[in-house]
């Protein structure tokens, strides 16, 4: 859900009285202290457990909607390095993602709100070695069938990377995109034996090298060939062909992969046929300067 970053916006929580729910908490500050740590774990387990939400601290409530803002958290008690220390430290195994935002109230108190994302990697156990979901506005231990039934949710994990063809025109393109609201990182590629990358049978570097991090919304394009190009047989490019992309997937916290097939084929007869002539043969004569130029320079 949308989760305020502002005194304002928090404010608007209350004038709009959005009451509580399954995906949102609201705490009194007196909540936030070190003799309360069991209880923050708790709640934040709880979330994580259930469908991910947003804990907001300062705010007081009744009959779970929201009254006021209160004094805030003292900002000489509790800072954002020690919230983000216990959570860490006191959830077992360790809730990936959460963020943890501070909004000055004062020059002495702030309010916080925390955002727990749902797990993949749970279920997460609280202090007191008990497991809890989010469940009518409250924390309440879990079933033993529902404990299984989120550590099944790792094979459910959403996918953060595709593969796919793109057309520009009559060129044909291999696209790769981050689908996700995560960042992929250590992202490598894996071809079918013996395969040659059209032009040179030079891979791109990415799929040489691979790809360090990957931010959600990026999308990297590489050319791959003019589609009459694919589709001759004298050309011997192939138009079918799979990638195995690997990568680190955060929610998970380890290394997943997925096969990708890539088939030209299907774009046969299906390239936009509006681009005149003069269009295709300049797109490729730049096309093949470009190319030209990479070569001199090796």
């Amino acid at each position: 859900m949308k989760h305020p970053t502002s005194i304002a916006e928090i404010q608007n929580l209350i004038d709009d009285e959005i009451q509580e729910s399954l995906h949102l908490d609201y705490k009194d500050s007196r909540a936030l202290t070190k003799k309360n740590k069991d209880e923050i774990i708790k709640d934040v387990t709880a979330f994580a457990n259930a469908d991910g939400g947003v804990i907001i601290y300062g705010v007081q409530e009744k009959g779970y909607l929201p009254v006021t803002i209160d004094s805030g958290v003292d900002n000489s008690e509790i800072n954002r390095e020690w919230i983000d220390q216990i959570i860490s430290t006191n959830t077992t195994p360790p809730i990936e993602g959460v963020q943890i935002l501070q909004i000055p109230l004062n020059k002495e108190n702030s309010v916080y709100v925390i955002l727990v994302p749902k797990t993949y990697r749970g279920p997460h156990q609280a202090t007191d070695k008990r497991y809890y979901k989010r469940y009518n506005f409250r924390s309440c231990p879990m079933d033993h069938y529902e404990i299984f039934d989120i550590a099944r949710r790792r094979s459910k994990a959403p996918r953060l990377v595709s593969v796919d063809v793109e057309t520009k025109g009559q060129l044909f393109q291999v696209v790769i995109k981050n689908i996700s609201d995560l960042p992929a990182h250590d992202l490598s590629f894996k071809f079918p034996e013996g395969f040659k990358w059209p032009r040179g049978n030079d891979f791109p570097n990415a799929f040489k090298d691979g790809i360090k991090y990957f931010p959600p919304g990026r999308k990297l394009s590489f050319f791959y060939s003019v589609g009459h190009a694919v589709f001759d047989k004298k050309e011997n490019i192939p138009s079918e062909f799979s990638i195995y992309v690997s990568y680190f997937h955060s929610e998970l916290g380890e290394k997943t992969g997925e096969d990708f097939n890539i088939n030209f084929n299907e774009f046969f007869g299906a390239a936009i046929e509006n681009d005149t002539a003069a269009e295709l043969v300049s797109a490729i004569k730049s096309l093949n300067h470009q190319m030209g130029s990479m070569a001199r320079n090796r």
